[in-house]
């Protein structure tokens, strides 16, 4: 639901409109994707806090940039591995048709990461073990670091 307003105007309103109703691969219609509901983790939640997990965050308006400062302690911020996931198609295709830049498409949408959890290094690979296990597809994606805020490398 978040960049909705930005979507709509890259994908439907502006030169060259897309219909809701074209393909979009193995998720239906370009309607479809867009309209996809918001997914709930709490299965993913309930393995994670087996798991001795020190925090948990759902990644929603401001994406991991504004919503991971508010699980890392004050001092500490994330570097995130930019390739250790598949951004979402659709994400692609709205900063493609759109020309947004990748500071902003981060703000604006999870890029493909619903929800992150923090767990010590140790213990990482159990936890994506175990998330796959119940069916979610999860990864590594970053590390805890000694410096605020967040940033990102490929």
């Amino acid at each position: 639901s978040n960049g909705f307003s930005l979507a709509r105007r890259v994908l439907i309103e502006g030169e060259a409109p897309l219909s809701l109703q074209s393909s979009f691969g193995s998720l239906g219609t370009l309607g479809d994707a867009l309209l996809r509901p918001t997914r709930i983790y709490v299965k993913a939640a309930r393995v994670a806090l087996e798991h001795d997990v020190h925090a948990m965050c759902h990644i929603t308006g401001g994406g991991l940039p504004e919503n991971l400062p508010r699980v890392t302690p004050e001092n500490m911020g994330v570097v995130i591995d930019v390739g250790a996931w598949k951004v979402d198609p659709v994400f692609s295709l709205i900063q493609e048709r759109g020309a947004v830049d990748d500071e902003e498409m981060r703000r604006t949408f999870n890029m493909g990461v619903g929800f992150t959890m923090v767990v010590a290094p140790d213990r990482a690979r159990q936890l994506v073990d175990a998330l796959e296990a119940i069916g979610e597809r999860a990864f590594i994606m970053g590390e805890v670091v000694g410096r605020d805020g967040v940033s990102f490398h490929s």
